[in-house]
C-alpha cells in the first residue's frame, strides 16, 4: 500500500526459504536490489534486540540499505524531513547512497531538510549531505553532545515533521552501543511523528532496484 500510494511500480517475488529473513537476503542478493523497505509498529517485546525477531535478522543478514518504517500519517502530508545524523556517520561506505535516498525522498515530496548532527560535527555532517547528488537546500542544527538528541528534538520538532535516523549495523564504523535503543526511544518519545530508521549499506554498490517488505517487526 506504500508503494501504491507514492506511485511506485511493483514486481512480486516469491522464495522459498528456512525464515522469512534468509528469503529477504537471498532475493537482495539475486535481484540486486540496493534498498530494503520494510514497516514497523514501533513496539518490540524485553526479549527482542532492536525491532522484533524478523526485523533483527534482516538487519544481521541484508547487507543492502535497510528503511525501517514506522508511519504515523500518509508519506506525502509531511511538511519537513528531519535527518537525524550520528557522530562519525559520513564515514560509513553506504552514506552518499542513503542520502541520497533520503534527499529524492525529501525532492519528490516537495518538503525542506533539516539535518540535525551530533558531538560538535553539525557542520560537517552538512557539507557532506549538502555534497549528495541531487543537490538541495539543506538547513543544520547542531548539537554539542549526539546524548541530548531527544531533548533537542522534544523543543524543536514540529507537527508534520518527517524523523529520518541514519544508522549503523554492529561493527561498522560509527556504530556505538546506544545505536540499538535509539529508534525505540524515539518511537516512544514522539509517537505522533512518522520515524524512518535507515541502516546505510555495507559497502558501495553499484544501483540496483528498491524492495519492500511488509513486516510489522515480528
Amino acid at each position: 500500500r506504500y508503494a501504491a500510494a507514492a506511485e511506485i511500480p511493483l514486481i512480486p517475488l516469491t522464495r522459498v526459504d528456512s525464515s522469512v529473513a534468509s528469503g529477504v537476503a537471498r532475493a537482495v542478493e539475486e535481484e540486486r536490489i540496493a534498498t530494503v523497505v520494510a514497516g514497523w509498529s514501533g513496539v518490540r517485546s524485553p526479549e527482542q534486540r532492536i525491532f522484533g525477531t524478523v526485523l533483527d535478522q534482516m538487519l544481521d543478514q541484508v547487507t543492502a540499505a535497510l528503511l525501517v518504517c514506522r508511519l504515523e500519517q500518509p508519506v506525502n502530508t509531511h511538511s519537513a524531513l528531519v535527518l537525524l545524523a550520528p557522530p562519525r556517520i559520513g564515514a560509513e561506505p553506504g552514506f552518499p547512497r542513503g542520502v541520497g535516498v533520503v534527499k529524492r525522498l525529501a525532492a519528490s515530496l516537495g518538503i525542506p531538510i533539516r539535518v540535525v548532527g551530533g558531538d560538535g560535527e553539525g557542520d560537517g555532517v552538512l557539507g557532506a549531505v549538502e555534497r549528495v547528488r541531487p543537490l538541495a537546500v539543506v538547513r543544520g542544527e547542531a548539537l554539542e553532545v549526539w546524548g541530548d538528541l531527544e531533548g533537542h528534538l522534544a523543543t524543536h520538532v514540529r507537527p508534520g515533521d518527517l524523523l529520518v535516523l541514519l544508522s549503523a549495523r554492529r561493527g561498522g564504523l560509527s556504530w556505538h552501543a546506544g545505536m540499538d535503543a535509539l529508534p525505540r526511544d524515539l518511537a516512544r518519545s514522539f509517537p505522533e511523528h512518522s520515524l524512518i530508521t535507515m541502516y546505510l549499506a555495507d559497502s558501495v554498490e553499484p544501483e540496483g532496484v528498491e524492495a519492500m517488505a511488509e513486516r510489522d517487526g515480528g
